[in-house]
């Protein structure tokens, strides 16, 4: 049996017209589920934003040796009403600018209250 392991990629939503989306899909010795990351928002801010990805290895990290267990990607994409043909087509962006990995699948640290709730081991609150 494999191991659990939660990771966070950090990313640029900015109000600029030509910022797309990515989708976040991963392979090789892991699963994860598919998200769909957001570059754009309405407001006049560009901010790092974070979310968090339950990444599911097929066997023990141990076993991977030198190996690179996990293969993380992130396809840029047009966004949902974004203009195929549009004057901003051509230069869709989408910026990764943090990737982090945590060495075991504990949450407990995780403030709920800032992210989604993750299907990776015991996801309950705490008292």
């Amino acid at each position: 049996m494999g191991s659990d392991l939660l990771g966070a990629i950090g990313y640029l939503k900015s109000y600029a017209p030509e910022m797309g989306d990515a989708k976040l899909t991963c392979d090789g010795g892991c699963s994860c589920d598919a998200d769909l990351l957001n570059g754009w928002h309405r407001a006049q801010t560009s901010v790092t934003w974070v979310s968090w990805i339950a990444l599911r290895l097929r066997a023990p990290l141990e076993d991977a040796g030198s190996a690179c267990p996990c293969v993380v990607h992130v396809t840029t994409q047009q966004r949902h009403g974004q203009a195929a043909n549009g004057s901003h087509a051509a230069l869709l962006k989408f910026k990764v600018n943090m990737v982090m990995l945590t060495h075991d699948g504990r949450m407990d640290w995780v403030d709920p209250w800032k992210v989604k709730a993750l299907a990776v081991g015991d996801t309950r609150r705490r008292a």
